[in-house]
């Protein structure tokens, strides 16, 4: 009889895109005319050879097949294998094969802080024959205080569907899920072996209302590896087998570490000048309870009373921002000026505040924690009416809550305009107009699109003013300011030096059609180059040979005041080297350009 090859072949199905694969098996090849190879397919009749078995004996391999499956939900293996002899000469054994596929990760069981509920339902649970199971395992990282630092896993075996479990987690936050792996298996065998009871419990730092508990960690078969689940109780009486069912069992207990790591745990809620009684009993995933542990007692303080001390060194300014006022003072204590309060109750009115007259008054919303006894407290509040005269006055509570008495009762005005910058894109602000002149583009080729502003000064044919107008109808008329400076980036600068002159323009203009000789479109300026009184100056600035990247300022006060008390009179300004021919120049980032935080801005403070 004539021998012919055999072959095996496993289907692969996911419901989602794969993006990695590999196979491991040990093979088998007595002789050299032995074969023994591996195929894939994407579609069950073309297919790729991805290993040939040069050796003969056994040959365990990993085999990468990742550039086969890649992109697909489905994929074909085929093993091939004659046997040039004695049939048992060829095969394999320890075969599996892997797949990796891209999952929507909003879809995915991620785990929260504390006790997690899951559940997996098969589509075909009668594909788990007796003897197999669907292992589902989570690795996690937990919160030390500081990171995720502490590395968890936990794994389940699913005989049936569905089968619900549940994982708790522990740490101060919401765990990081580092990988759910799922794969066909063996069910693990019957753990009869339970944690080791614990022998080391103490009770410790007892307050009027918790106790801290801790402990060295069992493990899951006695005092190896990592248990499930701790089981913590307390009672008034001392707690043994008999009365254990009887005890309170805490909320919230901590996921166990591995064997030998120290435990810490506070139980809360206890009533003031108790004694208590704690135990703990271990549980590991076969349902394996631990003896109870040592019996340990510790008396909870007499109450708190003292409440944290009163503020005397409240100071209120008035603020930065329109409508704001700032708050200063120095964070009292939990009791008295020691310690670490737990909240703030903030208060203002416009009439002065007292103790009958407290509760009235507006609370603040978003006050800060406390810090520790002594630290400086800094609050800045906004939306208050502009110029109008407050009173401020904090209340300290502790946990209990102990209240404090009233602070001392500081006032202050709210800012009025404050110190404000206007800059297209800064907070939505859009009311910038620029644009450069330039004798070399008589009536043609308008700049106000250009990203830069160009001030230069090298004589006819090369003469270059910006023109600028900012909307600052939004400042109240009648508001009296202390200063305005218009702020230019620079970014490029040549000659020597040289003084540059703001003056205001005296005709309106239009940034997308103006140029030397038009004001706007078919409107000329009266004067070429734009019109202005030069013996109107409103500021001069020096120029001389200076580093780049650097904001140049222009102290342009009066003309932003006469802007706020008469409106119609803004019609922007224009700046201008003294001497024209003096060889000079200045590049400048203007509205346009892309870096919002470099185009020019007027900062105008009533401080």
């Amino acid at each position: 009889a004539v021998r012919s090859a055999a072959e095996v072949v496993f289907k692969v199905d996911s419901s989602f895109y794969m993006t990695d694969g590999w196979i491991d098996g040990t093979f088998y090849r007595t002789r050299s005319a032995d074969v023994v190879r591996v195929y894939v397919s994407d579609n069950g009749i073309n297919w790729t050879q991805v290993w040939d078995n040069p050796q003969t004996g056994a040959t365990t391999i990993r085999i990468d097949i990742r550039s086969q499956v890649f992109s697909v939900s489905s994929y074909w293996v085929k093993i091939e294998m004659y046997a040039d002899a004695d049939i048992t000469d060829v095969g394999v054994s320890d075969l599996v094969i892997s797949s990796i596929a891209e999952h929507n990760k909003g879809a995915m069981a991620y785990l929260d802080k504390g006790v997690n509920n899951i559940s997996v339902t098969l589509d075909n649970p009668g594909d788990l024959a007796s003897g197999v199971a669907f292992k589902v395992t989570y690795q996690w990282k937990e919160y030390d205080g500081a990171d995720w630092t502490i590395d968890r896993q936990e794994s389940q075996y699913i005989t049936a569907s569905p089968t619900n479990f549940s994982i708790t987690t522990g740490g101060s936050r919401v765990p990081k899920t580092e990988s759910i792996t799922m794969e066909v298996t063996a069910p693990p065998m019957p753990d009869g072996t339970a944690p080791a009871p614990i022998t080391d419990l103490a009770a410790l730092n007892p307050d009027s209302t918790t106790i801290d508990l801790t402990w060295t960690a069992p493990g899951d078969d006695w005092d190896q590896g990592r248990a499930t689940s701790y089981d913590i109780r307390y009672s008034t009486s001392p707690i043994n087998e008999g009365n254990w069912d009887s005890a309170t069992q805490v909320a919230d207990e901590p996921a166990p570490q591995t064997a030998g790591n120290t435990e810490y745990f506070t139980v809360t809620g206890l009533s003031s000048s108790t004694t208590y009684y704690f135990a703990i009993k271990t549980s590991d995933e076969g349902g394996n309870i631990a003896g109870l542990s040592n019996t340990v007692s510790e008396t909870t303080n007499p109450p708190d009373v003292t409440p944290p001390a009163a503020i005397t060194d409240l100071f209120a300014f008035t603020g930065t921002e329109s409508g704001s006022a700032d708050l200063l003072w120095s964070a009292p204590g939990d009791d008295g000026s020691t310690g670490t309060a737990t909240g703030y109750d903030i208060r203002y009115s416009t009439s002065l505040i007292t103790e009958a007259n407290f509760a009235a008054a507006t609370q603040v919303d978003g006050e800060p924690a406390p810090q520790s006894a002594g630290n400086t407290e800094w609050l800045t509040l906004t939306g208050l009416d502009w110029g109008q005269l407050y009173y401020f006055a904090i209340k300290t509570s502790d946990e209990v809550p102990n209240q404090s008495a009233l602070s001392n009762v500081p006032s202050a005005n709210a800012a009025n305009l404050g110190e404000v910058t206007f800059q297209n894109g800064l907070g939505g602000y859009s009311g910038v107009q620029d644009t450069y002149l330039w004798d070399g583009q008589l009536d043609t080729f308008p700049n106000g699109a250009s990203t830069k502003l160009t001030l230069c000064a090298y004589g006819v044919g090369d003469m270059q003013r910006p023109l600028l107008k900012f909307d600052v109808a939004s400042i109240p008329p009648g508001t009296t300011i202390t200063s305005a400076v218009l702020m230019l980036y620079m970014y490029e600068e040549h000659g020597g030096s040289g003084d540059y002159v703001a003056y205001e323009t005296t005709t309106a203009w239009a940034q997308a059609s103006a140029t030397w000789n038009l004001a706007a479109t078919g409107q000329s300026w009266t004067t070429s180059g734009g019109d202005y009184n030069p013996a109107a100056e409103i500021c001069r600035v020096a120029k001389s040979p200076t580093a780049v990247d650097d904001w140049m300022s222009f102290d342009i006060t009066a003309a932003v005041q006469q802007w706020i008390n008469t409106p119609g009179s803004n019609l922007g300004i224009i700046i201008k080297a003294d001497n024209e021919s003096a060889g000079i120049a200045n590049r400048f980032r203007s509205s346009d350009y892309v870096t919002q935080s470099l185009h020019p801005k007027l900062v105008v403070s009533d401080l």
